[in-house]
């Protein structure tokens, strides 16, 4: 059946809720202005009559059930004369009665209005929002029935929760945030907040004062909701030198770039949120673009801060009110999940930011991301274990490929080193920034300290292992005649270098630059079986390695390994990875 497109020429052309009464036969005895308008002078008959024959059945079966049950019908609404529109029906029981005895009701609203409206009512609650973050107060909502407030901020379109529960939680919170202090008259004042609220008043204002000589510090005002009536809302607005305030809720909080939270103030509200140990499922997500670097080289900086921004937008429409994002610098974002409580929605959340990310730009551009992930409580329950892991899954994307998702697990993934406890802080790094600057420190510390600054410590050397997730480094001087380290789990004995430096084929694999770079080692089988069957024994499944040259001789060779597993080393792991290996080559080559 053709729906006829009908004009829309004030609230008398559209369905939105129209409240129709009618009697055990299906006829009207009471309705809508709108619905008496639409049908005209077929108001008289059977309410079953003006719909598709099915449906009309339908609701004539459910009223003469001897147990009735609520009817919901998507239908086809028509006045017998000209005009059909797709609606959304629901006949129930009401209070309503005709001669004392029971009327029905049916609720009806157009299929394309109640899409307008929830357009409308979309685009208010974001405009809302995004104003309610411009303003620098606190909202609060106390349901009287329940006796439970909430107390929370917004910031960057989301509510930010700072107290929910019972209004006498609340009051304990206060007095032993108080506590030591005269709180005699802070008490009268949270006495006087509660019973506005519990009678449900109308309206108040309120101020809260601490201390005889100070001003006031929160001004409070708030209101009964008319359409709600077991609420009691408002707006807390407090002191302007106030300097206990989270800094996440500051107006610093914003990245400039994206509007996101920025590095500090999204690492402090996760860990206030880890910190709850009320053991809800949370998601720590780490997202890094890939070949951003390229990005930039190809098409400008200027198109690279657009997509910056664009995939910040993408984020914050995709995860709503479920999560909280923040850019920790550079192209790299970082997401708290809160409200995705499955695996598989998370997997489907992630699939879909993929795939707007694939669409948002040109093809040619070829925006993909590389994403991390870990799971609170089950991955651990601090910081830094958490996003350790997320770093490790993150990576483990970028090796295999880029383009995709990891989700931590530890039988697939592995654990994480035990032993390095002591430098944790520096192991989970993980945005290219913070690389770069361990490395940069690494490198000066070198210079002026010397190379045993780091070849002879063992802490140092777990540093660039924890960093860069490797499982070992060897390093051999002199043309392979000395060891000068050797750090992680190798499965077999230190081999003879020399055996390397004499290898003609094996020093062929290395480029103009002195880098042989591989990401699975079984391709040397055919290459340089010699050199295979050395990797093999010590179960190396990527490498890294940097040759420096004495004279124009090969001298160094300083190796970063992985075991066990393939990797394709990113463009930052190896820049920040040979400028280090290099600089340790050239120092050995000196200082002998």
């Amino acid at each position: 059946m053709r729906i006829n497109s009908v004009e829309q020429k004030g609230y008398a052309n559209g369905i939105m809720d129209w409240k129709i009464f009618v009697r055990q036969d299906l006829v009207v005895a009471k309705a809508s202005e709108f619905f008496y308008e639409f049908v005209g002078e077929n108001s008289f008959r059977p309410v079953s009559e003006l719909l598709l024959p099915e449906d009309g059945e339908l609701l004539k079966k459910a009223v003469e059930a001897d147990t009735f049950q609520p009817l919901e019908l998507i239908t086809v609404l028509h006045n017998l004369k000209d005009s059909v529109r797709n609606v959304y029906l629901r006949l129930e029981q009401s209070e309503q009665t005709e001669n004392g005895i029971p009327l029905y009701q049916i609720t009806v609203s157009d299929i394309h209005d109640l899409e307008n409206r929830n357009l409308r009512l979309e685009q208010s609650i974001l405009k809302y929002r995004h104003f309610m973050t411009l303003e620098d107060v606190y909202f609060f909502e106390y349901l009287i029935e329940q006796d439970s407030i909430t107390v929370y901020k917004y910031v960057n379109e989301r509510a930010m929760n700072q107290f929910e529960g019972p209004m006498n939680a609340l009051i304990r919170n206060v007095e032993q945030a108080h506590e030591g202090s005269d709180i005699s008259r802070l008490e009268d004042q949270l006495r006087t907040f509660c019973a506005h609220l519990r009678n449900g008043d109308n309206f108040f204002e309120m101020e809260f004062v601490s201390g005889q000589e100070d001003k006031g510090i929160w001004k409070v005002k708030g209101a009964r909701i008319p359409k709600k009536r077991d609420m009691v809302a408002g707006i807390i607005t407090p002191d302007r030198n106030r300097e206990k305030e989270a800094y996440y809720l500051t107006p610093a909080a914003r990245d400039a770039g994206t509007g996101l939270l920025n590095k500090r103030a999204w690492t402090e509200y996760t860990i206030e949120q880890l910190n709850r140990k009320d053991h809800s499922t949370r998601w720590l997500v780490i997202i890094d673009i890939d070949d951003f670097k390229h990005i930039n080289d190809t098409y400008g900086h200027i198109f690279g801060d657009q997509v910056i921004r664009r995939v910040a937008e993408i984020m914050q429409v995709l995860v709503g009110q479920r999560g909280v994002i923040g850019r920790f610098g550079g192209d790299e974002y970082v997401i708290l999940l809160e409200k995705v409580e499955t695996r598989e929605q998370l997997k489907t959340l992630l699939k879909t930011i993929a795939k707007e990310f694939a669409l948002a730009f040109d093809p040619k551009t070829h925006v993909t991301a590389s994403i991390g992930v870990s799971e609170y409580p089950v991955d651990g329950s601090e910081y830094e274990e958490l996003m350790r892991k997320a770093d490790k899954a993150l990576y483990l994307a970028k090796e295999k490929g880029k383009n995709r998702h990891i989700i931590y697990e530890e039988r697939l993934h592995g654990k994480l080193e035990s032993d390095d406890m002591q430098n944790m802080a520096m192991a989970y790094a993980v945005s290219k920034e913070k690389k770069r600057e361990v490395i940069t420190k690494m490198i000066t510390e070198l210079c002026v300290s010397g190379v045993n600054s780091i070849v002879k410590k063992e802490e140092r050397l777990q540093q660039i292992r924890s960093l860069f997730d490797l499982d070992g480094i060897t390093i051999y001087s002199e043309s392979g005649a000395q060891l000068v380290c050797r750090n992680g789990n190798y499965m077999v004995e230190v081999p003879d270098g020399r055996g390397l430096f004499e290898d003609e084929k094996y020093l062929a694999l290395f480029g103009d630059d002195d880098n042989f770079i591989e990401s699975n080692t079984l391709k040397l089988r055919f290459q340089d079986p010699a050199a295979f069957a050395v990797m093999q024994k010590q179960e190396i499944g990527a490498s890294l390695q940097c040759l420096s040259r004495k004279e124009g001789v090969p001298n160094v060779i300083v190796n970063f390994d992985v075991f066990n597993r393939n990797r394709k080393w990113s463009d930052e792991d190896i820049t920040l990875l040979t400028i280090l290996g290099h600089c340790i080559g050239n120092l050995l080559n000196y200082s002998e």
